[in-house]
Formats: structure tokens, sequence, C-alpha cells
């Protein structure tokens, strides 16, 4: 669904019209982002009206990479417009296997601006690490990529005013704030009432919005992916908490009405990592399933 943004409270429902069309292959490849190769499947069309940003066509595809899973909108999945200003997102904290002794596995869940299109990208969420002895490891963290654009220069910063625990619900949300340069982060452990929020000087692309499921990077290369069995996404999960995008026009919208990708992670022998689910009946909710480490 799309919704017109009133106030910061309140939204109206914008009603899209659906009529039937037949499949469209298309293959496209695109340079930059953490993208192998694209593939859109299928299409779904809809009518955009007064303002809209949605294609004639909004296409819905499937999509690769080596270290995301989960779902990402942009204005058009061929043209992308720099036109998200928000976007919002809620998650469950992932309990990763642990083990007695071995390598140290990764994961992390986290929404986003940018970094599809191009290499500038700005994230808020969690991370969840299983180390030996079965000492599992949960923070929240927020990052800006390149890194060299953010405060301390690193390769994520994390959040120590939180504490995270397996299970708690979290609520997140990026959003600029008084110019494309300037952004809030904002991000609360629901479960806790614990909450974090601070503004950044930054220029994302604003080209995509996204809800991800990564294989992070440790020490210059990608880390084991933690089996974290499955992560839950969405209002269907915690109870309410959307995950939406917000374009410049004042509109509000759910994953199922802009053009989306949906991504699985393969690593680069080919073997599927993690997979995402199809989007639920609000338009919204997913999970992740894990597959495999390495």
């Amino acid at each position: 669904m799309k919704y017109r943004k009133i106030s910061i409270s309140l939204a109206v429902l914008f009603t899209a019209i659906l009529f039937a069309s037949s499949l469209i292959v298309i293959t496209t490849s695109i340079s930059g982002g953490s993208s192998q190769y694209k593939t859109v499947e299928s299409a779904v069309l809809h009518t955009p009206n007064n303002g809209s940003l949605l294609e004639e066509t909004t296409t819905q595809g499937t999509a690769t990479s080596e270290n995301w899973a989960g779902y990402l909108v942009a204005s058009s999945l061929s043209n992308p417009q720099p036109v998200f200003y928000e976007v919002d997102g809620s998650w469950i904290v992932q309990t990763p296997a642990g083990h007695f002794i071995g390598t140290e596995t990764h994961s992390s869940q986290w929404i986003g601006i940018g970094g599809w299109f191009s290499n500038t990208l700005i994230q808020v969420g969690t991370e969840s690490n299983a180390h030996n002895y079965y000492q599992n490891s949960y923070y929240a963290w927020y990052e800006m990529l390149p890194t060299s654009t953010q405060a301390g220069n690193s390769s994520n910063v994390k959040i120590t005013s939180l504490t995270v625990h397996s299970g708690d619900v979290i609520d997140a949300s990026i959003s600029e704030y008084q110019s494309s340069s300037e952004w809030t982060i904002y991000i609360q452990d629901i479960s806790t009432g614990q909450s974090y929020q601070n503004n950044f000087h930054y220029t994302p692309d604003m080209k995509s919005a996204e809800w991800i499921e990564e294989r992070p990077t440790v020490n210059g290369n990608y880390a084991n992916l933690a089996n974290f069995g499955t992560a839950y996404f969405g209002p269907q999960y915690t109870s309410g908490y959307y995950n939406r995008a917000y374009d410049t026009n004042g509109y509000i919208y759910d994953i199922n009405s802009l053009p989306y990708y949906a991504i699985s992670m393969y690593d680069s022998s080919g073997t599927l990592m993690a997979s995402p689910s199809s989007l639920g009946s609000d338009g919204n909710s997913f999970t992740v399933t894990w597959h495999s480490s390495t």
C-alpha cells in the first residue's frame, strides 16, 4: 500500500489500481553495490497518480548478493532516482547457534538508504555473533559508507547506550533531518525501552531503501555467516512496528507498493547461504532463512 504523509503521526491510504500483466523477464547488470547479478522475474502493474514515484510497471523481482539477504526498494530498478528521505524497519534480534570450539560466526540485521546502486550507504542495525564455548554476543550499531564520511572512520560504530539481547524487538529509522546532507539515526529496543538517536552530516545516494540480513565483513573479508535459523522482519512479528519507505513527495510506501528486489545470499562458489520469504499479506513482513555458513 502507498500512503500520503499528512503529518508525523497521520497517513491517508492511497489506493493503487492493480491490473493483469503478462510475465516479463528481464536481466540486468548494474555495477556497484553488493550485488553480483540481478534478474527481474515478473511484473505487477500499478497506475501512478498525483506525484507517485511508482514506475508505470512496478517490477518485482529477485537478485543475489554475496553478503545481503532481504528486500530492497527503488523508484525504478532500471533507472532509480534519489527519492528516499526515510526508511523505517523492525525486527527480532536473532539467536545464532553456538558452538563449543570452532570458527566464530557473525550476522547483522539492519535497515539502510543507498548502497545498492552506489557505494554510498547509511545503516543502523544489530549484530548477533557466535563465539567459542557458546558465548554469543549482541550489540546495536550504525555505519556510513564510505567509512571516511562517518564519525570515527571505522567499519561500524557500536551504540554502547543500548544493551541488546537475543529475542528483543527492535524498531529503527533513518531520516533526512533538515536537508539532504543531514540525517537522523534512531533505534529503540522495544523490549527494554532503551533508545539511541543522533544527527549526522552525510549525503547518501537516496536511490534505494533496504531491510537486510547481512554476512558482515571482518578484517577485510566476509565472515562466516552465523546460523541464525530464521530471522523475522516487520509488523507481523514485531507487534505493528512497520517496514516502510518515504519519498520526497510525501508518500509512505509498503515494500510491495514499490519496485523491489527480493535478495538471496550466495557465496562466491554459488552456495546458497540465506534467502528471504515472500512478503506477508501486509506487504511488509518477511523472514530470512539461514542455509549455510560459507
